[in-house]
């Protein structure tokens, strides 16, 4: 097999994850787009962490040393 086919390979090969890749991402934004539900649990759920993470390292003295452990 010379270059010409191992190139011709993996061209079809790229373009075929290149397809995958832009359904995958088709798929996720119409989930998304669709799913707000999602998107609200998401947004409460770095709330909480956030909210977490600010409570810890304000109780404690070496609350930044808590928080990343």
């Amino acid at each position: 097999m010379g270059l010409k086919g191992v190139l011709s390979s993996d061209i079809s090969f790229f373009s075929e994850l290149q397809i995958l890749y832009v359904f995958t991402w088709q798929f996720i934004s119409v989930l998304l787009g669709f799913n707000l539900l999602l998107k609200c649990f998401t947004y409460c759920f770095v709330i909480f962490v956030m909210y977490r993470l600010h409570y810890s390292y304000s109780s404690s003295p070496s609350g930044r040393f808590t928080a990343v452990q």
